[in-house]
C-alpha cells in the first residue's frame, strides 16, 4: 500500500487487518487489554526481568527447556484457560512481586502475542493498556511530534474486534485530539469509531463499559470480575514495557 494510505497514526482493530509491511518504520503499541496486556505490564512493574513471547505452546516448551528452571516461568492460556502443563495462566493477579520478581517469563496467549508476532519488523514495539494509558500517550505523543508514525494495534478476539482494546486506543486518539495533535487527520473510519467510543465513556471509568464486552462476559464467566478489574486500573502500573530481539522488558527511556 502506498504511504497515503498509512497516515502519521492509525488503528488497526485486529490482528486479521495486518498486511505485509504495513508496520515497518513505525512505533506499534500492541494493546490487549484481557487480558495479555495487562499481565505483561503487571509482571514488569512487580520486577519480572524480561519476557519471551511466543506465538504456538511447543514453541514455549521447546524454549523453557534451554533455560533454568529456577529462573524462568511459563505463563500461557487457550480460551481463557491456563495451558495444561504451564506454570501460569494469563492472569495480572498471578504476577504478584512473590512470583514473578527477578524471574524470567515464556508467555503464549490466544490474541496478545499473535498481534506481538506480527508486530515484528517496526520500528519500536510497545505493549498498552488501561494500567499504563499514560506512559503510552506521552510515548505516542512524543513520536509524533518527532514525526515517527504510530500504529495502535488492538490485538482483538481471534481475528474480530474487540471492544476493551478499541476503548483504549479512542482514548488515546481522543487525548491527542483534545490536545489538538495535527496527526489524527485524516481519520479513517476505525479511528472514528475508537473514538466516539471514547467519547462515550466521558469521565466515567473504563471498567464500566469493558464489563459490557463480549471479551469481559466471557472472562468473567471463567475467574470473576476481580480480572476485569484489575485490568481496567488506570495507571496503576506507569511503566513502559518495549520488545526488542524478541524479548519484553521495561524501556530505559
Amino acid at each position: 500500500m502506498s504511504e497515503k494510505q498509512h497516515p502519521k497514526l492509525e488503528i488497526i482493530l485486529s490482528a486479521n487487518e495486518i498486511e505485509e509491511g504495513q508496520l515497518k518504520g513505525r512505533l506499534v503499541v500492541v494493546i490487549d487489554i484481557l487480558r495479555a496486556s495487562s499481565t505483561m505490564i503487571t509482571a514488569l512493574s512487580n520486577g519480572a526481568t524480561k519476557i519471551y513471547p511466543v506465538e504456538e505452546t511447543d514453541q514455549a516448551f521447546r524454549l523453557v527447556q534451554n533455560m533454568d528452571r529456577k529462573q524462568v516461568l511459563t505463563l500461557g492460556e487457550r480460551n481463557g484457560v491456563i495451558i495444561e502443563g504451564f506454570d501460569y495462566g494469563n492472569s495480572p493477579l498471578s504476577c504478584t512481586p512473590e512470583v514473578v520478581g527477578g524471574k524470567q517469563l515464556i508467555m503464549t496467549t490466544t490474541n496478545g502475542t499473535r498481534a506481538l508476532e506480527y508486530s515484528k519488523g517496526a520500528e519500536e514495539i510497545l505493549v498498552g493498556g488501561f494500567l499504563n494509558y499514560s506512559a503510552i500517550l506521552e510515548r505516542v505523543e512524543g513520536a509524533l511530534y518527532q514525526s515517527i508514525p504510530v500504529t495502535l494495534f488492538c490485538a482483538g478476539w481471534r481475528g474480530c474486534p474487540a471492544l476493551e482494546d478499541t476503548l483504549f486506543a479512542g482514548m488515546i486518539l481522543n487525548a491527542l485530539l483534545e490536545r489538538g495533535n495535527p496527526s489524527l487527520q485524516p481519520l479513517s473510519d476505525a479511528g472514528h469509531m475508537a473514538i466516539c467510543l471514547a467519547q462515550r465513556l466521558g469521565e466515567e471509568a473504563p471498567v464500566g463499559i469493558v464489563k459490557q464486552s463480549d471479551h469481559a462476559r466471557r472472562l468473567a464467566g471463567l475467574v470473576g470480575e476481580d480480572e476485569v478489574e484489575v485490568c481496567c486500573s488506570m495507571d496503576a502500573c506507569p511503566v513502559l514495557p518495549v520488545m526488542l530481539d524478541g524479548t519484553i522488558e521495561l524501556s530505559k527511556r
